[in-house]
Parts: C-alpha cells; structure tokens; sequence
C-alpha cells in the first residue's frame, strides 16, 4: 500500500468517527429553546422551568451551538460532554467562549435537563478575561 493510499485511508476513517462524536455531543431536543428562570436567590447553579411570559431578563434559550441569558449574555459553546446520561436526566460538560456586560470570558459548566422538564445551568469555573 503506497503512502498516499494509507493517508486517504486514515483520513476517510477519521472522517467517518467525526459524525459519531458530533452525534455523541448533541444535546437532546428536550434541551432547545426558551426556559424562564425560576425565581430565588443567585446561586452557581441556576434552574429554568417551561412557561409562558417569561420577563427577558429572566430568559435563557439553548441552541445546539450557544445559548444566550437575558439581554447581554451571549456564550457559543468550544465543548460539549455528555456526563453520566439516565432515563431521568441528560447532563453535559462544556465550555463557552461569552461575551456579556462588556467583557469576554470563558465558562466552564454544566448544563443538565430532567425529566420533569426543569433545565440547570451550573459555573463550575469562570475565567474572566
């Protein structure tokens, strides 16, 4: 097998795992769009419910490659992990690069659906930059 065979070889392998780990990182769709803060006091962990009427500031909407929270949150997610999935939850690891009260930083959390349709959203570590 000549050299240029084996480079296409490896390459058209790698190419064909790219879709499972992509597929492997997707969030489920339970996951997307629009969830309203549930009111109590600021904390690292941060619950959404489902409803109508949500007040802007109180919104986050998660798309498959960001989300966004309230009016000046923006984060496009650098990594995403599924950690420990069961039928009552789905939680993924991430980071995001954010942009947000006129400064850049990165995000490290958790975001984590259940089945009572109550989405969390965790900072484990924030660095400001």
């Amino acid at each position: 097998m000549s050299m240029k065979t084996l480079l296409l070889a490896s390459a058209l392998g790698l190419a064909a795992l790219s879709p499972a780990k992509a597929e492997a990182n997707k969030f489920p769709a339970e996951m997307l769009g629009s969830w309203c803060v549930v009111d109590g006091p600021p904390s690292d962990t941060t619950p959404y419910v489902r409803k109508s009427g949500c007040v802007e500031d109180g919104k986050l909407i998660v798309s498959p490659i960001s989300f966004t929270a309230g009016n000046d949150l923006y984060c496009k997610f650098t990594s995403k992990k599924p950690i420990r999935p069961t039928k009552l939850a789905a939680s993924y690891g991430f980071t995001a690069k954010c942009d947000g009260d006129g400064r850049k930083f990165t995000w490290k959390g958790r975001i984590e659906y259940r089945s009572d349709d109550t989405l969390f959203l965790t900072r484990i570590t924030p660095e400001m930059g």
